[in-house]
């Protein structure tokens, strides 16, 4: 689990892990989840009933070890009443390797080992991650940058996209004045610097 403020490039880290490791990206949105079909599938008997995200994901890459990369886990509802089940719940099982070995699809109604899924669950707030996922979690806690730490990324930014050097000077006092308080900010300002640059000259 990796866990930061928003906009310190929680999501650049699974990009990158993909990119090194060669593996697909299975994503899951802690934010827009209402219930567990995305883990588990829908029962064949409604008509709306579909398999899990997972299962979709495995066979559109033909891989059986993606990285499943969980956002906003701490934006997950739960929005277990009656007979549903809460979606952070419904995850333990597939952290657990004995569990994870014998997982039950439900539209499928077959069981899957799912062992060698990589999970990556990215949030903002640790706090609000119920303690049974971080128990079978390794927490990676990335602290908010300083104004100083955002100006030095931005000096190596510009050098390494051959940027004008003043624009240096110009987000180093955009950072110290907390107009620029993320690298998610800061890579907007650098891609619409770049942009500029590459427009053609019109006469």
């Amino acid at each position: 689990m990796v866990v930061s403020p928003p906009g310190l490039g929680k999501s650049t880290i699974v990009r990158m892990s993909a990119e090194a490791t060669g593996l697909p990206i299975i994503h899951l949105d802690g934010s827009t989840m209402m219930t567990t079909v995305d883990l588990t599938g829908g029962d064949a008997v409604f008509r709306s009933s579909r398999p899990s995200a997972i299962v979709q994901g495995l066979i559109q890459h033909g891989v059986g070890n993606p990285i499943v990369a969980f956002d906003e886990f701490d934006k997950l509802a739960d929005v277990s009443r009656g007979a549903r089940e809460n979606p952070a719940e419904s995850l333990l099982p597939f952290l657990e390797p004995i569990t994870a070995g014998r997982v039950r699809e439900h539209f499928l109604q077959i069981d899957l080992d799912l062992r060698f899924l990589n999970w990556i669950l990215l949030a903002n707030d640790l706090d609000k991650v119920p303690k049974t996922v971080r128990d079978r979690c390794k927490v990676i806690q990335i602290p908010a940058l300083t104004p100083k730490d955002l100006a030095a990324v931005a000096e190596a930014q510009v050098r390494r996209r051959h940027l004008e050097p003043e624009l240096i000077a110009l987000l180093t006092r955009a950072c110290a004045r907390g107009q620029i308080k993320s690298l998610r900010k800061l890579s907007k300002a650098l891609d619409a610097a770049e942009a500029t640059l590459r427009r053609p000259t019109l006469h």
